[in-house]
Order: structure tokens, then sequence, then C-alpha cells
């Protein structure tokens, strides 16, 4: 494999290489995902949407064989309350030739964390898609866990749920912004618990409270349902448009959250909403949705997959121990 393998420094030069190569693996995860067939499989767009990430600052790596780009990676960088200093390698941050096999994306990583630990960035997450399974195979052999499920629904092919309960669904209006408000704390206090563990950072709750307050003034909201009893809101689900990409459908809505108050769970809230978003959504003449959820919000994963949505992507994480820093081998 290493045989006639050199690695270099991304850098302009290898933007149409790289882009070739990423055209190459949509067309083999098309195969998987029909869905995923857009404008956005277009070698120009690539190449503009790879140019912007370069001229932005990423660090990344290419592979040559003989001179030819075989493969590349990079990461963008991310410094923030929540995710610290961490490497964020993007759906359209990898890609390795139809005829090289996991090895090369392995040895793609092995060059490219060394500049990440160099520069103090020991939480690495990737976003791997799925449909070609060497991306997934390659980064569990590098010990990455799966931390966020990427899914998508085919509106068509919901069933829909056999469900009776006293739940009244409604539009959200400008009078909920004070429930709103509350209703933000319902996603973060459930996974702050067992087996979930987000801890819950008081300036993410801040963001979180004050974006939830002005949902209803987004110009992108496409729906937003909440369900209540006796005038009590206890579930809700909101949707907002998304273009075509190269991980999301044409014609789809993001369904971006979602949630029952946990004291309530249990009683078919959400299905019975789930149900009345979904008619809404064919009224609108919608044909997907897309979300994403904590592998380990045992909740979320259950519900998801028994409303029909199938995995095209992992995010999936590694945590190197930051004492590689200073603790390095030696030599007397």
């Amino acid at each position: 494999m290493k045989k006639n393998i050199v690695f270099n420094r991304i850098n302009e030069s290898h933007l149409e290489s790289m882009s070739n190569l990423l055209l190459n693996r949509q067309k083999a995860i098309i195969d998987s995902f029909d869905f995923l067939k857009n404008d956005s499989n277009n070698f120009d767009r690539i190449r503009e949407s790879l140019d912007e990430k370069l001229k932005k600052g990423i660090e990344g790596i290419v592979a040559l064989r003989n001179k030819r780009v075989v493969g590349f990676i990079f990461g963008v960088i991310r410094n923030d309350y929540f995710y610290n200093r961490s490497i964020w390698v993007p759906y359209d941050g990898m890609a390795i030739s139809t005829d090289e096999d996991t090895l090369l994306l392995n040895l793609l990583y092995k060059e490219a964390s060394r500049l990440w630990v160099k520069n103090g960035y020991f939480s690495h997450y990737v976003m791997v898609p799925l449909g070609d399974e060497r991306y997934f195979k390659g980064f569990l052999n590098l010990s990455f866990a799966i931390q966020q499920v990427h899914c998508v629904l085919r509106i068509s092919e919901y069933e829909g749920f056999d469900v009776d309960n006293s739940l009244a669904i409604r539009d959200l209006n400008k009078n909920d912004k004070n429930e709103l408000r509350k209703m933000a704390d319902i996603i973060m206090n459930y996974q702050n618990r067992s087996p979930i563990y987000v801890p819950a950072i008081p300036e993410m709750l801040r963001d979180i409270r004050n974006g939830y307050g002005e949902i209803i003034d987004d110009s992108d909201l496409s729906a937003f349902r909440v369900g209540e009893v006796s005038s009590d809101i206890l579930s809700f689900q909101a949707f907002w448009d998304v273009k075509g990409t190269l991980m999301n459908p044409e014609n789809a809505v993001e369904l971006k959250i979602a949630g029952t108050y946990q004291r309530h769970m249990g009683q078919g809230y959400g299905k019975k909403l789930m149900n009345d978003s979904i008619d809404l959504l064919k009224g609108k003449n919608y044909e997907f949705i897309v979300a994403d959820y904590r592998v380990s919000n045992l909740a979320s994963s259950e519900f998801w997959r028994k409303c029909g949505f199938k995995p095209i992507a992992y995010r999936m994480v590694r945590e190197i121990d930051n004492r590689i820093s200073w603790a390095e081998f030696f030599e007397e």
C-alpha cells in the first residue's frame, strides 16, 4: 500500500483532483441512496465548495500514487465553549479513489492527525458517508465511535402509527414565545441524563433559550406543530426548508427540533404529532424529511427508526488523550 505513495499538505493545485475524487465517491453513494442525486453532484459546484473551504482555512493531506492524487482528508478547526479545540471533517472532507481500499483512509488520517494533534486539537469529529463501506470501516479501524446518526425519510413510505389519545394539535403562533423558551429545555434536560450525558453548559442553555424564542420569526421555518392537552403544550415538532446538497435530497425539510416533556413520554403524543406533521408536509408537496439524533439517545433512536428514517451518514468521534502532548516516548 505505501509503495509509490507520497503525502502532501492540501493546496489549491489539488482542487481539481479532489473534486473528481469526491464526485466519484458520490456516484457510488447514489447507487445506494438514489434520493441524493441532485444538482450538487456536479464537478463545478463541488470544486467551488472545496475552494471556498480552502480559502477559509483547512488542515488536510492528499495522497499521491505515482504523482496522481488518489485520496484526501481535511478538517475544519472549531474552537467554542461546547466543543473546545476540535477538528471537524465535513461530509465533503474526504474521498479516496474507487480502486483504493480502506487502508488508504487510515494512512490519510495518520498523516493528517499529526498536524491536528501537533496544534493541540485532540477531539476529532468525522462525518462519515454510508453507501460505501470503505469509509465506515476505515474509521472503525481507527477507534472512532458513532455519536450522531443522520437520516432521511421518504414521506411516501411513511406508514403511520395507530394511536388514539387526547392530544390536540395546532400551529405555533406568536403568542407562544414564552412557551417556546420553556420548551427549549426539553431536549437538553433529557440529553443531560443517562446514558447520553451531554453537559448542560450555561452558555449553551442561554443561546438555545434565546434561539427558541425567535423561531416563530424565522423565514425558513416550514412548519412548527405543537401538541397540547387542556391548553398545556406537551410536545412539538419543527421543520425547516433545506436545499439539495451532497447529503440532503431536494424537495426536503429538516426536522431540527422535536420533543415531549419527559413526564408525558410513552403516551403516544410524539406518534400522533408525527402522523399530523406528515399529512401537513404531504399537503405542501414535500418528498423527504432529513433529521439527526444522538445514537445514545435511546428514545430518539427507537422513535426515528420506527418512523422509517434511514441512516445515510454517521458523525463519528475520537477523543485523543491530551497527555500525549507532554508524555511522549523518549530514550535515555
